[in-house]
């Protein structure tokens, strides 16, 4: 596990015990019987508001490619790396979302929370030193994003339910890449790289029964924010309603990340420290409904 001091809480560490003890106190509170799954939670059945509220927690189990650099004191030093399925279990620390959806008629508040840990070790060529050397690089990322929504259009496709929402608003990043080399030539490299950014996107979901829903997420942050930075994430997933309050998901996420940032060096140089993340994988979890 990846952390800033030998003892100390991460902001990874802290926001994912956050997420699990939100989802602990829905699940010890027993909530009031849901209606099923339908365009119209948000309304009561003569068309008036009423709130309606998901909160759920996932389980994320991604193939990641990640590339990192301009760290170190003098700048410049990076790395890149492939986490593919034969090491996943070696690399990743742990990854989770959690999210919360409030709805009351056609608006809709949120919020979702991404954490991933990994850490990898591989080799990198030294023209300096004549040889390899070996490399470890660790990577923590938190994606916390929070906004409102209002549902554009509520109606049906073919006979079928279905609802679009459009959304926007305010997305907190923290990525603390770190390296670490046998040789130590680049002192403990590392950087803690954080941006409050905006965010738009989209949910469209249909409703083949009150007992399953599809959904599509897509998010688009940073938006020319903070030095140019991007990132998007994207879920396609299907719920299905066990009892009226509970339902279980699975589905596909994928998030990108590229991130950047000018870094004064020891030399008094500025450098870009950098950071592309693609994450893709499946994505399994439950939620409760009140």
């Amino acid at each position: 596990m990846v952390s800033t001091s030998a003892t100390g809480m991460t902001p990874a560490r802290g926001v994912a015990l956050a997420a699990a003890a939100v989802l602990a106190v829905g699940l010890g509170c027993r909530p009031a019987a849901a209606a099923g799954f339908s365009p119209d939670e948000g309304f009561t059945a003569d068309g008036k508001y009423q709130w309606a509220v998901e909160l759920g927690m996932y389980g994320y189990l991604p193939h990641i490619d990640a590339s990192v650099g301009g760290l170190g004191p003098r700048g410049g030093v990076g790395t890149s790396s492939s986490v593919t399925a034969a090491n996943l279990v070696e690399a990743l620390q742990g990854g989770f979302f959690g999210d919360g959806l409030v709805r009351y008629g056609p608006w809709s508040a949120e919020y979702n929370v991404a954490w991933v840990d990994l850490a990898k070790k591989t080799s990198v060529s030294v023209p300096a030193l004549g040889r390899s050397v070996g490399l470890k690089a660790s990577m923590s990322l938190v994606m916390v994003t929070a906004g409102v929504g209002y549902e554009v259009f509520r109606g049906a496709l073919d006979s079928v339910p279905a609802s679009v929402d459009v959304r926007g608003g305010v997305q907190y990043l923290y990525v603390n890449p770190k390296l670490s080399t046998d040789a130590n030539i680049v002192g403990g490299a590392s950087a803690d790289l954080s941006a409050t950014v905006p965010w738009v996107g989209l949910r469209g979901a249909i409703y083949p029964s009150e007992k399953w829903r599809v959904e599509f997420i897509g998010n688009l942050g940073g938006l020319g924010v903070d030095d140019g930075s991007v990132n998007w994430a994207t879920t396609l997933q299907v719920s299905y309603l066990v009892t009226d309050w509970f339902d279980l998901t699975f589905g596909v996420s994928a998030v990108g990340l590229n991130r950047m940032r000018h870094h004064d060096t020891l030399l008094g140089t500025t450098t870009q420290q950098s950071i592309h993340l693609l994450m893709v994988g499946p994505v399994i979890g439950a939620a409760v409904r009140f």
